[in-house]
């Protein structure tokens, strides 16, 4: 997953608290989840942390921030009722992810997982709901999608 923000957007902050954000993984249960795209594997109560969160800058005009090294969630996982459907012959359910919107089949391994960022953690949040930050904790929380 790739977070993007446009430069002069973007608002880095330090957690004053300890705060909920969710994953879409896979393998989930109480004890451990693994994340869908990177195959992170995440262990419950452990504290991961990276030195710092590694970005590029792309674009002219409008300079945009592309993070890649960091550790992804959202601010935010619902589903979205009455939102059955069918997408080349794939019934699916919609979902909001952070402020996006995506489909997800009805037959999937998926899980929502709930991690913490905890106090003291460097973060950002861009116009989607999505965050990235330097540290995170699986709660062993989740809900099969």
């Amino acid at each position: 997953m790739c977070w993007t923000e446009i430069k002069d957007k973007i608002n880095v902050q330090i957690a004053d608290r300890d705060f909920k954000v969710y994953k879409v993984v896979s393998d989930a249960n109480k004890q451990s989840c693994k994340s869908i795209i990177m195959g992170f594997d995440y262990t419950v109560n452990t504290p991961y942390y990276i030195p710092t969160i590694e970005y590029e800058v792309l674009g002219f005009k409008y300079k945009v921030v592309n993070i890649k090294k960091a550790y992804h969630s959202y601010t935010g996982i619902h589903f979205i009722c009455n939102s059955s459907f069918y997408n080349r012959a794939i019934r699916s359910k919609g979902m909001l992810v952070g402020k996006r919107r995506i489909s997800v089949p009805f037959e999937n391994e998926g899980y929502i997982a709930t991690f913490i960022i905890p106090k003291g953690a460097t973060y950002i949040i861009n116009a989607q709901g999505e965050v990235v930050s330097d540290k995170i904790i699986y709660t062993g929380k989740c809900l099969k999608l």
